[in-house]
């Protein structure tokens, strides 16, 4: 399985809850499938930004080493897509 963890940033101090969420919740780590990982909050306004970050696969298909990806809120959700690496394990 294939998990993100992500960090609400430019917020002021008090800490914004949040719901994350993969879909397919576990992709085969063959360096090209990829899941859609959402962020949702009623608690942040559109326009700020989402930090999401792995330990395995990549935010990019072209660049296996680029680990973190940066989502807008726009409705209460960010996504990004999250693609396999070769490694399998959880991220």
């Amino acid at each position: 399985m294939r998990t993100a963890y992500l960090a609400c940033i430019a917020l002021a101090a008090v800490p914004a809850p949040f719901g994350l969420s993969a879909e397919p919740t576990e992709i085969p780590a063959d360096g090209r499938s990829f899941a859609l990982i959402t962020a949702s909050t009623t608690h942040v306004p559109d326009g700020i930004a989402v930090n999401f970050g792995t330990s395995l696969g990549s935010f990019d298909s072209e660049d296996p080493d680029l680990k973190v990806e940066y989502g807008e809120i726009a409705g209460g959700i960010a996504t990004v897509r999250l693609y396999a690496g070769s490694v399998s394990g959880t991220a």
